[in-house]
């Protein structure tokens, strides 16, 4: 039979070791800004769920992977598609399958020779929103540059929305859509 103070010496060691247990879980590494911390994006709706939150050099990070991902995905013609098959390397299997049909596109169609777009992302207009620790959507505003199949020379903004997961590596991008603001 064990005595009351061997009792209570384990029972204490066994508490002191799940609190540590606690406190190492919280301020392990890989956590979205290394310090775990979220912030409520200044929000008092209890209804709306807590954001992580970048620090300043990952935040510059990820705005140089937007604006690259950004700029080679909506940059190519049929003589230069080389940005475009970066950004395919650098994305989730579903994206790379989207991204193959457009290499198709302009590698294989005849209507496609004269065709070029150029866009030129405008890095102070970067945002972003950290919902999910592997998950990133950021924002950028461009300027795009496009020669159509017929020959017509277009100008106009667009709003870009990029979803970037999250791999051992780095960021892949996942998903992009492009919403024209002024023609």
């Amino acid at each position: 039979m064990l005595s009351k103070r061997t009792i209570i010496i384990v029972g204490s060691v066994l508490i002191a070791i799940a609190l540590m247990a606690v406190v190492l879980a919280l301020l392990a590494p890989g956590k979205p800004n290394n310090s775990g911390t979220k912030s409520n994006s200044g929000s008092n709706n209890p209804s709306k769920l807590p954001h992580y939150k970048l620090s300043p050099a990952q935040e510059e990070h990820i705005r140089n992977v937007t604006e690259l991902f950004l700029q080679g995905y909506n940059s190519y013609n049929r003589n230069d598609y080389s940005d475009l098959v970066d950004t395919q390397r650098n994305s989730t299997q579903q994206l790379q399958v989207q991204i193959q049909a457009v290499l198709d596109r302009i590698t294989h169609d005849a209507s496609y020779v004269n065709y070029s777009i150029r866009t030129t992302p405008t890095t102070n207009t970067f945002s972003y929103e950290y919902p999910e620790a592997t998950t990133l959507m950021t924002t950028m505003i461009a300027t795009v540059n496009e020669r159509t199949i017929t020959g017509e020379n277009l100008a106009y903004t667009v709003k870009a929305k990029l979803r970037l997961i999250q791999d051992p590596t780095d960021w892949l991008l996942d998903g992009i859509t492009l919403e024209k603001i002024n023609r």
